[in-house]
């Protein structure tokens, strides 16, 4: 196995059907992994930071069998995600050796020299990053907190689903859910299938986000907000 970072645009835009072909054999693959989605994390939100591209890739031979999406702001390395609460973490295939796979990301990493620092936000616990981190895990600074992942598939209802949140955050998705009836009274909700229509969907609301960083001068001035 063998490891080749990924860092131009073109690199990264003809990974896509690979992509999709691994992420289809990874457990626990989340909306947050697909191509569309970090694609367009990059276009809208990463590229226009300032950020460069560090896709790290392994290959068995000639096969994809790992990936972890980085980018670089200086020479700090950060997962490549749009804002925060992305379930993030490296991307493998089943039956392939977790602890080679990441000691040879880590040799990369270190012999590379484009990156001093690795600052890793919002990891997916359980997760890879650290059997990546390895024996250098004394040396790293942790701070821990946990979000669950929101799984409506495991519910027959909206209903049954709310029942399980607390007083205070129902209190609070209440409170969301009437400012939206008031603001767009006509709204309507619907399930969404088809990948076309998905990925339009997903172009959306990339589009809008960038609007809303750019508004909390979280962008600069001109970062592409056109849908």
């Amino acid at each position: 196995m063998h490891v080749i970072s990924i860092e131009s645009e073109a690199e990264f835009r003809a990974l896509s059907e690979e992509w999709a072909q691994l992420l289809a054999q990874c457990p626990g693959r989340h909306f947050f992994h697909d191509f569309a989605w970090m694609w367009l994390s990059w276009e809208r939100v990463a590229r226009t930071q300032g950020r460069k591209l560090l896709v790290i890739t392994v290959r068995d031979e000639s096969k994809l069998v790992a990936l972890l999406p980085l980018t670089t702001s200086g020479r700090v390395g950060m997962f490549l995600h749009a804002d925060i609460f992305e379930y993030r973490d490296l991307h493998l295939l089943p039956g392939v050796e977790a602890a080679r796979v990441c000691e040879l990301i880590r040799d990369f990493l270190k012999q590379d020299r484009q990156v001093d620092l690795l600052h890793l936000r919002n990891v997916r616990l359980p997760s890879y990053i650290e059997d990546l981190v390895g024996p250098d895990l004394d040396s790293y600074s942790r701070h821990e907190s946990r979000s669950a992942v929101i799984r409506l598939d495991r519910f027959d209802s909206w209903e049954d689903y709310s029942a399980t949140l607390s007083k205070k955050l129902m209190a609070d998705q209440r409170r969301q859910w009437r400012r939206i009836r008031e603001r767009f009274p006509g709204l309507e909700c619907r399930l969404l299938t088809q990948p076309e229509k998905v990925h339009a969907s997903i172009g959306w609301m990339m589009a809008e986000k960038a609007k809303w960083l750019h508004q909390k001068r979280k962008l600069p001035p001109m970062a592409s907000v056109s849908s």
